[in-house]
């Protein structure tokens, strides 16, 4: 297996288009083709067959190399012949045509492929390249343009409307091609925390708790990170990960504890020094399951991998020291690692247990301020002065 990514990007997501749109195309093109055959065989030659067939057999080349190219030059090849076949129909037919669909497919090629600058620069290309197309077959005399079509192309007002037509063309296509790929992205996002809350789930398929533990933890830590951010004047570059990548890390803290036996891990009481120490072997355990997907996972999801292994290994270390695995001190504790512990406490003190009741808000603060030592400083005074809000995410989603 080359790799696992949960994240398609933009770009992943606009080669599939453009392959799905040659897909389309070839099949268009190949329509056209027999189109043009029986028009050939029923009427006679026309001047515009060569052109039809040629871009058709470039379409269904661009086709089946398309792995094999970058999808901008996909692009821009298919705007190219498009472009060709576009200038054709309108030399040869005028407006009344097939010109304005060969037109709309060229921008909607060109629009998948670069930036809207450069769109628009080919959009001024286009007309540039009709212009010169123009002159070139009325002075030379190559091909004698049929009367429409002359006078069509010698109207100064066409020029107006096809400069119009071309960048409202480019517009529209550019704007909707932007909506298609955000929606894609979307649905890719929300494929992606599926993944990371099924991972995490089953973490908890042998515990005590549920997945709306998860879901809870995550947003914690979600409203922790912008407190953090603003308290301290810093944006996602500097902390070096974005909220979204630490609500999906978090969800994997306790992804470990699939390796604790089920007599510990559900014991109602209290447990001996020997079963807390296998219990605390979830920390390393989570860490090492997290490398291993981290290993065969794709690039889109290595930061928030790597922020999760952080997590799952260090969210029991203690800011005075004396927690575990390592015993780390202060800021030794990865910066994530450090709001999940706060986030983790408060939810496993509101929480029932088989061996407690759960605690209220209140009585959660109270415990928390008292074991102070163990948290970020900083981190737990923005977490007390903001404490309604968490208060607020904990009743919203006890469901």
């Amino acid at each position: 297996m080359d790799g696992i990514s949960f994240t398609l990007t933009a770009e992943t997501l606009r080669r599939k288009i453009v392959k799905d749109i040659l897909l389309a195309m070839t099949l268009g093109a190949c329509v056209l083709v027999c189109v043009t055959i029986a028009r050939f065989l029923l009427e006679g030659w026309q001047p515009i067959f060569p052109a039809i067939w040629i871009a058709s057999f470039i379409t269904l080349l661009a086709f089946v190399f398309s792995d094999y190219l970058s999808f901008q030059r996909l692009s821009l090849l298919m705007w190219l012949v498009w472009t060709v076949m576009s200038m054709s129909a309108f030399l040869f037919f005028g407006l009344a045509s097939m010109g304005p669909v060969f037109l709309i497919i060229a921008t909607s090629c060109a629009s998948l492929g670069f930036r809207y600058p450069h769109v628009i620069l080919l959009v001024i290309l286009k007309v540039m390249m009709l212009a010169a197309m123009v002159v070139f077959m009325f002075k030379l005399q190559i091909v004698a343009v049929p009367i429409e079509g002359a006078d069509y192309l010698s109207n100064p007002r066409m020029w107006i409307f096809h400069t119009i037509l071309f960048g409202v063309c480019a517009l529209l296509v550019v704007y909707s091609t932007a909506a298609l790929v955000k929606f894609y992205v979307e649905v890719a996002s929300s494929t992606r925390e599926m993944f990371y809350v099924g991972v995490g789930l089953i973490s908890l398929a042998r515990d005590t708790e549920t997945g709306s533990h998860l879901r809870r933890i995550s947003r914690y830590c979600g409203l922790l990170y912008d407190q953090y951010l603003q308290a301290e004047g810093l944006t996602e570059a500097d902390v070096g990960f974005s909220r979204k990548d630490l609500e999906l890390a978090s969800i994997l803290h306790d992804i470990g504890k699939i390796a604790i036996p089920d007599d510990i891990l559900r014991k109602p009481g209290k447990l001996t020094e020997a079963e807390f120490a296998v219990v605390k072997e979830h920390t390393s355990i989570g860490a090492r399951i997290i490398q291993e997907i981290l290993s065969n996972c794709g690039e889109a999801d290595r930061k928030t991998m790597g922020l999760a292994a952080d997590i799952a290994l260090s969210h029991h270390e203690s800011w005075s020291g004396g927690g575990y695995p390592a015993g780390l001190l202060g800021k030794d504790i990865p910066l994530a690692a450090r709001m999940v512990s706060i986030c983790d406490v408060y939810d496993a003190l509101r929480s029932e247990r088989p061996y407690k009741k759960g605690w209220s808000h209140q009585a959660a603060l109270e415990e928390i301020a008292v074991t102070g030592q163990k948290f970020d400083p900083h981190l737990l005074d923005l977490f007390l002065k903001n404490e309604r809000q968490y208060e607020h995410a904990w009743t919203a989603m006890q469901s």
